[in-house]
């Protein structure tokens, strides 16, 4: 039978294996930890430039009074 199954594919026997081993718990550990690696290095990257920009902004506000208060005295 191991003549029809293919290395480094998928397949009903591989899984089954893998749930009997136990070896499944480690590929569901591995699926999710890619998740979160996409979720942090797509969403929360966006978030985070997000918030910069918000700093940033808050920063040029600042500078502007403060310049604008130095002028007048």
């Amino acid at each position: 039978m191991l003549q029809f199954l293919s290395v480094g594919s998928a397949s009903q026997l591989g899984h089954a294996v893998a749930r009997l081993t136990g070896l499944a718990n480690l590929v569901d550990l591995a699926k999710h930890a890619g998740n979160a690696a996409t979720r942090i290095s797509t969403r929360r990257v966006k978030e985070i430039e997000a918030e910069i920009a918000q700093v940033a902004a808050r920063y040029g506000e600042s500078v502007d009074d403060l310049t604008r208060l130095l002028n007048e005295n």
